[in-house]
């Protein structure tokens, strides 16, 4: 919910701590020092060729090790030790959940939403329709207020969220709760403050809801550069005609802000494929299992230029092979991961060559 407040009400609900300090005392890596010397030990280990074959759970036990939380067979879960539970293994319990810890949370919002917002910052919705800010999670936030009287859009939110975020205005906090049973993260919440001079904003949100806040971050950036998964028969071409398609659809998504849509491919006649070569100097002497299509696209509205890409041919009788350039290259059982990822495919680096032919689609349009 978003509401109008005071920039002075709004700091004096941030620094207000209505838990008892004994609950932060639960976490291990409260402290700043102590995320960094948690970041330092697995990227040390992630580094280390010596150490990369190394279990997560070995190297977390390390870390705790190093901590001086553990000291004994006992300070080890049973899960972990493979003996019967001991004397100490409600605290053994509790370490083991502690690699999300709250220090470890603040590490991870840091680099997922403060760092992960600068990377797909120009694909996030500068809109603040109830529907965008449902999409983006940010309508189950529990609080979300700002000095400025205009509603703030996806974008502004996320952009203070990272401001807070960057200069240490956020604080994690666990609700009062059984120690002993479900998941750590459950009972986090997070608040952010961001103060200038122009306005002040603060939030609050579980972290659960920062979760999918930051797979939303996460699915903008790789849903883009990511090819879909290939469904149905590999060897039927009307379905590999379909799904390249399909991707030409997924790519165009994030190209209607500029109204630019994708149609459809229609496949060239013999003699329009063989104008088409003639007028880009590439007619090809030797045999290849391909078709050429045309790619449609539109500008507001209007039809732009085509675009044209080769789509392989599979012939079932001859499964597990293709043509190319009067030369048989094997396949596999696998075709569409050779289609998509053999440099000698018409199909190589898909999402590339789609993205090459909306990105001049709009260079057209200025």
């Amino acid at each position: 919910m978003i509401k109008e407040n005071t920039a002075a009400s709004l700091r004096a609900k941030f620094e207000v701590d209505d838990l008892d300090p004994r609950l932060e005392a639960l976490d291990l890596m409260t402290s700043f020092h102590c995320t960094i010397r948690f970041l330092e030990f697995f990227q040390a280990a992630i580094l280390d060729p010596q150490q990369r074959e190394r279990s997560i759970a070995d190297v977390y036990t390390g870390f705790l090790v190093s901590l001086g939380e553990i000291s004994t067979a006992d300070d080890l879960p049973s899960c972990w030790s493979g003996q019967p539970p001991g004397a100490n293994e409600r605290q053994a319990m509790r370490n083991l959940r502690m690699p999300m810890g709250l220090g470890a949370l603040a590490a991870y919002l840091s680099m997922n939403l403060a760092r992960g917002k600068e990377i797909v910052s120009t694909r996030i919705p500068d809109r603040c329709d109830d529907e965008t800010l449902a999409a983006w999670s940010i309508d189950k936030f529990e609080e979300l207020e700002d000095t400025r009287p205009a509603k703030p859009t996806v974008a502004t939110i996320l952009t203070r969220l990272r401001n807070a975020i960057s200069h240490h205005q956020f604080k994690l906090r666990v609700r009062s709760r059984d120690q002993t049973t479900g998941d750590f993260r459950d009972d986090v919440y997070a608040t952010f403050l961001d103060h200038s001079t122009q306005s002040t904003f603060y939030a609050r949100a579980s972290f659960r809801t920062l979760e999918l806040l930051m797979e939303k971050l996460r699915m903008a950036e790789y849903d883009f550069h990511q090819c879909p998964r290939f469904e149905g028969d590999a060897y039927d071409h009307v379905a590999l005609k379909t799904y390249v398609e399909s991707c030409f659809s997924h790519f165009a998504r994030g190209y209607k802000r500029h109204k630019i849509g994708f149609h459809d491919l229609k496949r060239l006649d013999p003699e329009s494929e063989y104008q088409v070569m003639v007028q880009s100097g590439t007619i090809e002497l030797s045999r290849s299992d391909m078709c050429k299509y045309a790619a449609r696209f539109s500008v507001n509205g209007e039809p732009s230029a085509l675009h044209y890409i080769d789509i392989p041919f599979l012939d079932p009788h001859t499964r597990g092979y293709i043509t190319m350039l009067g030369e048989p290259c094997l396949v596999g059982d696998n075709p569409i991961d050779w289609m998509l990822h053999n440099a000698r495919s018409p199909l190589y680096q898909l999402d590339r060559q789609i993205k090459e032919m909306l990105e001049t689609v709009l260079a057209e349009t200025v």
